[in-house]
């Protein structure tokens, strides 16, 4: 059961050597940059905390012992789905150029079926968690797919 959720950074700078920003610094993007910068600035800043709760989710249960229960991995389920849902409302929040929307809606769609896994371990039960991790492994590799349109349409490869 505890092998269930090992989750990768979403943010641009998995993929490129962008360091990700504070949040503080979600909206300021230096002026001098070219619209693709700013908006794989804005696009970090604003996955910046789930890669932050991702790595402390994935520390979290690594460190559940092989007694932990479904309501072990719920209490640190809960708290990295919390920060998904307050980063896709960061992300509907910009204003993208028209080509991204549609993208951006993608990721963030693909990111609400991650969020309904987390809230639903603490619904499952010993014979159905098989099955939350076929689910959630599905899952995360949609939401991959389209994590790596938009790295790609802010940053191609060169």
């Amino acid at each position: 059961m505890l092998g269930l959720l090992a989750l990768t950074a979403c943010s641009a700078s998995a993929h490129t050597s962008t360091p990700p920003a504070t949040a503080s610094t979600a909206t300021s993007v230096p002026s001098s940059t070219t619209a693709t910068d700013r908006y794989m600035a804005l696009y970090t800043n604003a996955v910046a905390p789930a890669d932050t709760a991702i790595t402390t989710f994935n520390a979290q249960s690594k460190a559940l012992t092989n007694s932990a229960n479904v309501t072990d991995l719920a209490k640190i389920a809960t708290p990295l789905a919390d920060t998904l849902e307050q980063v896709d409302r960061t992300l509907l929040g910009i204003v993208w150029p028209a080509p991204l929307t549609k993208d951006i809606r993608a990721v963030v769609d693909a990111n609400a079926a991650i969020i309904a896994d987390l809230l639903n371990v603490s619904k499952q039960t010993a014979r159905s968690i098989s099955t939350l991790k076929k689910q959630f492994s599905g899952d995360l590799s949609k939401l991959a797919v389209k994590v790596s349109i938009v790295v790609n349409e802010l940053a191609p490869p060169q």
